[in-house]
């Protein structure tokens, strides 16, 4: 009995894998130091709050990306070409902090995909 149960928790496990591995890109919230900060020039953040999103698969182009229901907007993208192949990425300045990203809406040209948090 033990082990059926065992399994099946382990079936489960990959079946939940399988639904959350189907969006062709992934998702990342980052602080990163501000490369503008220094000691002398302190008027600036020493952080910056990212968002970065990742290609899964061969080829996908991002069209929009949402934060937190359009409550966190994208200051602007560091990184920007939309067009991306897999493993390359985007990244964009949050006008929020990193750790209040709840949720993340991603638009593409194979879907549409929410990412939470």
């Amino acid at each position: 009995m033990k082990k059926t149960i065992t399994v099946l928790g382990m079936l489960l496990g990959l079946v939940g894998c399988a639904f959350s591995d189907s969006a062709p890109v992934n998702v990342y919230r980052d602080d990163e130091m501000n490369p503008a900060y220094s000691f002398e020039n302190q008027n600036v953040p020493f952080s910056l709050s990212t968002i970065r999103v990742q290609a899964t698969t061969d080829q996908v182009t991002v069209q929009q990306v949402t934060v937190n229901r359009g409550q966190c907007p994208v200051a602007y993208w560091i990184q920007g070409n939309p067009h991306l192949k897999f493993g390359q990425e985007i990244k964009g300045v949050l006008q929020c902090e990193a750790n209040q990203v709840l949720q993340v809406d991603v638009v593409t040209d194979q879907g549409e995909y929410s990412f939470s948090f």
